[in-house]
């Protein structure tokens, strides 16, 4: 149906397929741009911009980064690719085509990305000049440890420290393969500076092209793929070091109080230089007549340091402020009737596919020729734009729904690979949207602060400054977190009521629009296909560990192989000399043990176990009973110590409990201990519950274990995350384990 629409409603482009450049910023806000504050913040070159072109008012996407791009790239909604969320290692089916691979297949265009990927670097075939660009000078990862520095993040080898030694900065074609940059000679400079230049110089080389005249062929359209690292906090360990920009660019904001928004606002400033500077390549080269220039934001700021006022709440979360983002096209190709128009249709990040290859490179049928498991979900927004004849045509779209989040089998939010927060199914349908779940706790509306009334000096809060250079770095602001649960539903008025304050769910008047965006948000998520995840378990581990290790001694980070390599068999264990058992006591309840999930019967009185730090899959139920200590090791001498789960007295709900086993290997007698949640045991493995609530507690003392391994009784760090276990294996090495509840009943399994 899909595919017929666009068929159908197919008008040939009337000018030759023009140079499209698609600028992405990173985390900004809904208020960060002038032209929506304004002129807090210093943007004169997108506000110019947006007031002859269109701004997109009603805009979305997802609320955190990797999940936008796949679908920006692909015409996908995101879960639609496999990106439930921005969890595990995530890379785009290599059977979908990206936007670039379309465009330079049956548009004839010259392709090329400049900045952040982050859809996918373990293998070749996962990388930018594998997936349609010609030319790629960025990064994989979502975001550098430095500005200035380039260095990688702690997860893709680095250290998230100022002396990163691994640089993630690739300069790759189609034509010469993967490579690295010249990161020595970049080593300084500013990374919005370092892209725009080699945006610049791109464009004047595709300029000069033209100007030479000759084939069609000889010479291709250009579509750029510009994704800004600004304004993005820096992976730091000190996160007083995430805000970034030059002195003198921080000196313009000489009235703004805080240093965050200080330093906030000048990345904003050099994001917008950097705009202008691209705007200018294209008329110096020759270019601008014939060009579309498009910008949107990846998600909603993060509230530490941008603004989504009026939308309530920022990045990561289901509120509009996480999903609606700032966005605008400008081109001289627009009708004078379509500019300086706020377009409030409703538009979501898939559209942008579509609108490219069908709308601007003449493709009669976009969804014909994007080939992948899923058929698009965008539509060409184009003809939308210039063929509104009134002010009220504005808010027509060809989009009638927007479908944020769904849950199914694979992605439920409960347990295990599956879980993700905030979570909640969440549809927009006209001017209605439904959040069943958790939308988030960052749920202000956070406008752009006022400028102070005089000057206020740098370096009053967490303000810093580099000795030696022109480099300021600056920490995000905290709010108190928020409390919203939307059980079963909630339901907004997003058109009236922006800022999601009044909750209508519970209205009679509104019960049928509950139900029916209920069941429409069920039934499109029932079909979902599995996580983005071709790369798991040990093969990933040893892709990892190999591109570790050669970047360590190259000093950058690159994918090294076309195929991953089969997995690493494991060693196989000594034999375990016989350990006596001590008496047998008097039978209790049968053992039963799980494995890979599956139950084989489990009763109650059975613990759950850890053996050298492997897990062993086996799980604890409800009704403490003195048979526990014994039944837990009977037959089991292997077992360095054991950890209960079961049902807290008081609330009667499932929860790791006050009750701890351990075993000493040598003697195989058990030592148990019962606490209000802080036992100093040996050989014992220490969780705790909140008595009052009946959930996992924080540790609020440091547990004793008994090491197997080293065979020394030694003292676990005390955390402060919920349901946790302190325990220590393998030597000398301290372990942490997760108690992770499955079900409703109390299930629960132990991971190391």
């Amino acid at each position: 149906m899909l595919a017929l629409l666009l068929a159908s409603s197919f008008a040939a482009p009337s000018f030759p397929p023009p140079t499209i450049i698609q600028i992405i910023g990173d985390d900004c806000g809904y208020n960060d741009f002038g032209y929506q504050n304004g002129g807090r913040t210093r943007t004169p070159e997108i506000d110019s911009l947006v007031a002859d072109g269109i701004e997109l008012t009603s805009y979305h996407t997802y609320k955190v980064c990797a999940p936008s791009r796949a679908s920006i790239l692909t015409g996908r909604y995101p879960w639609g690719v496999g990106y439930y969320d921005m969890h595990g290692p995530e890379v785009v089916p290599v059977g979908f085509d990206m936007t670039p691979a379309l465009l330079r297949k049956h548009g004839n265009y010259s392709t090329a990305m400049l900045g952040k990927w982050n859809l996918g670097h373990q293998l070749f075939p996962y990388t930018p000049t594998r997936r349609g660009f010609d030319s790629f000078f960025g990064y994989y990862a979502a975001c550098l440890v430095d500005y200035w520095y380039h260095g990688a993040p702690a997860n893709e080898c680095g250290s998230n420290g100022p002396g990163d030694t691994v640089v993630d900065l690739s300069n790759s074609s189609s034509a010469a393969g993967i490579a690295p940059a010249d990161f020595r000679a970049l080593n300084g400079t500013y990374t919005q500076e370092m892209l725009t230049a080699e945006a610049e110089r791109l464009i004047h080389e595709h300029g000069a092209r033209y100007a030479a005249g000759g084939s069609a062929a000889a010479r291709p359209p250009l579509y750029m793929y510009l994704a800004h690292h600004n304004v993005h906090g820096a992976v730091q360990t000190n996160s007083n070091f995430s805000l970034q920009a030059p002195a003198a660019t921080v000196a313009l904001y000489n009235t703004t109080a805080l240093d965050t928004y200080k330093v906030a606002g000048a990345m904003l400033t050099e994001l917008d230089e950097g705009v202008g500077r691209v705007v200018k390549a294209l008329r110096d080269a020759g270019l601008y007549d014939n060009s579309v220039i498009t910008f949107a934001c990846d998600n909603g700021g993060p509230l530490d340091h941008s603004a989504n006022a009026p939308l309530r709440g920022g990045k990561h979360t289901l509120w509009d402020g996480g999903l609606r983002a700032s966005a605008w096209v400008h081109s001289p190709l627009l009708p004078a009737s379509a500019r300086g128009v706020q377009y409030d249709g409703l538009m979501h990040a898939s559209d942008w596919l579509p609108t490219f290859v069908q709308g601007l490179a003449g493709v009669p049928n976009a969804s014909a020729v994007a080939t992948g498991p899923r058929p698009l979900d965008g539509f060409n927004f184009w003809d939308a734009w210039v063929g509104a004849g009134s002010a009220a045509a504005w808010s027509d779209s060809p989009r009638t729904e927007v479908v944020h989040q769904v849950v199914n089998g694979y992605c439920n939010g409960t347990a295990g690979q599956a879980s993700v927060a905030p979570f909640g199914a969440t549809i927009r349908v006209g001017r209605y949207k439904l959040i069943s779940g958790k939308p988030g706790a960052d749920d202000q509306v956070v406008p752009w602060p006022a400028p102070a009334a005089a000057p206020v000096p740098f370096g009053q809060g967490s303000g810093s400054h580099e000795a030696g250079t022109d480099h300021l770095r600056a920490g995000g602001v905290k709010f108190a977190p928020g409390h919203v649960e939307c059980d079963p539903h909630c339901l907004f008025d997003v058109v009236s009521d922006p800022g999601e304050q009044h909750d209508l769910a519970a209205d009679p008047a509104h019960a049928s629009t509950v139900a029916a965006l209920a069941a429409r948000v069920a039934e499109l998520g029932a079909g979902g296909p599995p996580w983005a995840w071709p790369l798991q378990g040990d093969v990933l581990k040893q892709v990892d560990a190999d591109m570790c290790a050669a970047a360590r001694t190259t000093g950058v980070f690159e994918p090294l192989v076309e195929t991953p390599p089969p997995p690493t068999p494991p060693t196989p264990a000594p034999p375990t000399p016989p350990t006596p058992l001590p008496p047998t006591p008097a039978p209790g309840p049968p053992l039963q043990f799980r494995r890979n999930g599956a139950c084989l019967g489990i009763s109650a009185n059975t613990s759950a176990a850890v053996r050298s730090g492997t897990r062993l899959a086996m799980t604890g139920c409800a009704d403490i009973s003195a048979t526990w200590a014994r039944n837990s090791v009977r037959g089991m001498p292997a077992l360095v110590s054991a950890h209960f789960h079961g049902t807290d007295p008081r609330s009667g709900a499932e929860a790791p409990m006050c009750l701890h086993i351990g075993v000493d290997p040598s003697t195989m007698k058990c030592v148990t201990g019962a606490s209000g949640g802080n036992s100093h045991i040996p050989h014992v493995r220490q969780c705790n519950v909140d008595q009052a609530s009946g959930k996992g507690g924080n540790p609020v003392g440091c547990g004793f274990a008994f090491d197997g391994a080293a065979g020394t009784i030694a003292a676990t760090s005390c955390v402060d995350e919920p349901n946790t276990c302190l325990g220590v294996v393998n030597g000398t090495m301290l372990a942490i384990v997760d108690c992770v509840h499955a079900s409703a009943k109390g299930w629960a399994e132990l991971r190391t």
